[in-house]
């Protein structure tokens, strides 16, 4: 995603997209694959320069410590 900060005027710009992230590093050899992950917010002109308000949403599946069920996880 790219946004052209010289575009910004008044209320600034709007996003809200799709991610692709890659799977997270979880040591000792494992990985947790990502998915789901949508970024929104808003690109504008702050008092001190450029400023971000965004969320990020997304999910990731790993193991129970306890079970070894697979749990999956809300990020927010």
């Amino acid at each position: 995603m790219f946004i052209d900060i010289n575009k910004i005027e008044g209320d600034g710009i709007r996003f809200d997209t799709d991610l692709a992230i890659p799977a997270l590093d979880a040591g000792a050899g494992e990985t947790l694959p990502v998915e789901g992950a949508h970024l929104c917010g808003r690109v504008f002109q702050g008092e001190r320069g450029i400023e971000i308000a965004a969320a990020l949403r997304a999910s990731v599946e790993m193991s129970c410590s306890r079970c070894l069920e697979p749990v999956r996880l809300e990020i927010a």
